[in-house]
């Protein structure tokens, strides 16, 4: 097997080239990126809008399912206040911290893409992750073009093969 220390394992959603976050056993590793230029405001805003999609999928687990639940204009959980689906919501926040601290997210994929022989994919709720992903493009445009340039590989489990299939 791999030794633990050689394995890092990473929660796209909780952005670990830009957030100092704990981690979470069987979850993620804790990150520290200390980005000196983050303003607070940009995470607050960032993790309000993950906790609409958690609310949002969570509504939409319960017998009976919150059909709406998260959908844009709606007034069910996960429902933002914008007017747009939670989904939709989190995506252009992401974005545009990852546009503003390009400079940590760069950093961050040198050193855990390109420097990696072996990227991980785990199986899981495909449409989390699929999610996930979506809402971080640059992470996923980078890991493409680690792996066309030969620097890694990627092995994909059950939902990770379907997500990252092109």
């Amino acid at each position: 097997g791999v030794p633990p220390e050689n394995i890092k394992m990473i929660q796209l959603l909780e952005k670990p080239w830009l957030f100092n976050r704990p981690g979470r056993a069987a979850n993620y590793a804790a990150s520290s990126p200390n980005v000196a230029e983050l303003d607070k405001a940009d995470e607050e805003k960032y993790y309000k809008a993950l906790k609409l999609t958690q609310d949002a999928y969570d509504a939409l687990k319960k017998d009976p399912p919150a059909v709406g639940a998260g959908q844009a204009g709606g007034s069910l959980p996960g429902c933002p206040a914008s007017g747009k689906s939670c989904a939709d919501e989190l995506a252009e926040i992401s974005h545009a911290l990852d546009d503003k601290y390009r400079a940590a997210l760069d950093k961050w994929c040198d050193e855990n893409i390109d420097a990696s022989d072996i990227i991980v994919g785990q199986g899981g709720e495909v449409v989390m992750l699929n999610m996930a992903w979506q809402c971080n493009q640059a992470v996923a445009d980078r890991l493409v073009t680690a792996v066309r340039n030969n620097l890694t590989v990627y092995a994909g489990l059950s939902a990770s093969t379907m997500v990252c299939a092109k």
